[in-house]
């Protein structure tokens, strides 16, 4: 069968692996001309997951290992307690997944030049280009991302993005800039976590630029979420030619704007996350991220499916939006070998029916957690869902 894939990030990727080690023809539009670049700093991973996917041994990836979990609880009255608990999963960064993924697939993918339209002719794909052109195909995946204008050919009843009343800062510091006094506490293959009543931040150690994940080179991943009112999102977010922005690249900042959303930043912080981002701020690195979700009502329908956050978009404080497009990929590769039928349409809909509650799931977690943590009352021995979920996770 061929496929054609809208979309060369990382979920397009991970499809593109499965599909086409299972044979099938693939090839890869992407809008956007030239090398994709960083969307979200640290990620996540497990490693067996990646390796499912792609075909190469576990470890392949060069992900650094986490083996802790470092939980700092603030409760109102002021009163703070240390939790320290084991953990085993991999850090790596967006570019660093996404090149794993790209060489391990060999479609070939056109940059450049964007998928602008779909029809389902019954025994194929019609689609259209936006440089003109046309070509058809078996099948077509859309992995435009979380602002496919395509989505609705596959669920024309999906709500509209749900913007979740948090935004999410984020800063990348390179283990250089780490003062001497603190590199022990940055560097001690843990994860921190800190939340006081109304912010949530982390702080975890990903690879340096190339992947290099050797002392020196590696760097330092910090987050904070805060909760912030539509209309001060409208402020904040607000670019200087007044168009409203889901995120904020490093930079792009309105004056004054990073500093009041980072002005909380006090001593009592755990010092990781505290002076990740600060030093973001300083130097002109803290990007910003408003969380929007949106819960499918199907990821397939025909001879078109959807993957990753096309087809679903959870917050990424359940740190699972990669892994859940990685299993996207491997449910359409399970689809493949478990349908009687070579019928795109029948394994659209095996696909479809596998992977629709789980990701409806996630995204209704996502929305519980983000609602929970910022909630009043938090103390050590009932902590936020977010917490109790990381101190349980393997």
């Amino acid at each position: 069968m061929k496929i054609i894939i809208a979309g060369a990030s990382i979920s397009g990727m991970a499809a593109s692996c499965v599909l086409g080690a299972a044979g099938h023809e693939v090839h890869v539009y992407e809008r956007l001309a030239g090398r994709l670049q960083d969307r979200g700093a640290g990620l996540v991973v497990h490693e067996n997951l990646i390796a499912d996917v792609t075909g190469r041994p576990s470890g392949a990836l060069g992900a650094m290992t986490v083996t802790g979990r470092r939980v700092t609880v603030e409760t109102e009255s002021g009163a703070i307690s240390r939790q320290d608990h084991p953990a085993t999963f991999g850090s790596t960064t967006w570019n660093g997944l996404h090149r794993h993924l790209t060489r391990s697939q060999s479609a070939p993918v056109t940059s450049g030049v964007a998928v602008a339209g779909v029809s389902d002719a019954g025994d194929h794909v019609e689609v259209r280009l936006s440089d003109g052109t046309t070509d058809s195909a078996d099948g077509m995946i859309l992995a435009d991302g979380y602002g496919s204008r395509l989505r609705s050919l596959v669920d024309p009843l999906a709500e509209p993005p749900h913007y979740e009343g948090l935004i999410l800062l984020r800063s990348v510091m390179p283990e250089s800039a780490c003062p001497p006094e603190f590199h022990a506490a940055f560097f001690d293959d843990a994860m921190h976590l800190h939340n006081r009543p109304g912010a949530y931040g982390l702080m975890y150690t990903t690879p340096g630029p190339g992947g290099v994940a050797e002392p020196g080179r590696r760097t330092a991943n910090a987050g904070m979420y805060l909760p912030l009112t539509q209309e001060l999102l409208e402020t904040a977010f607000m670019s200087t030619d007044g168009t409203l922005r889901n995120t904020v690249p490093a930079g792009a900042w309105r004056p004054g704007a990073a500093e009041s959303l980072t002005g909380h930043l006090d001593e009592d912080w755990d010092v990781t996350i505290r002076h990740a981002l600060l030093w973001g701020l300083r130097h002109g690195t803290l990007m910003g991220s408003a969380i929007h979700t949106f819960r499918p009502s199907r990821i397939a329908h025909g001879r078109i499916a959807l993957v990753g956050d096309s087809g679903h978009a959870t917050s990424p404080i359940t740190g699972a939006g990669s892994a859940a497009a990685l299993k996207d990929a491997l449910a359409l590769g399970a689809a493949l070998r478990t349908c009687a039928s070579s019928d795109v349409g029948s394994v659209f809909d095996a696909y479809n029916r596998e992977r629709l509650d789980s990701v409806q799931s996630l995204v209704d977690v996502g929305r519980a957690w983000s609602r929970d943590f910022l909630t009043a009352g938090v103390t050590p021995e009932d902590p936020p869902i977010v917490l109790a979920s990381a101190v349980r996770q393997p």
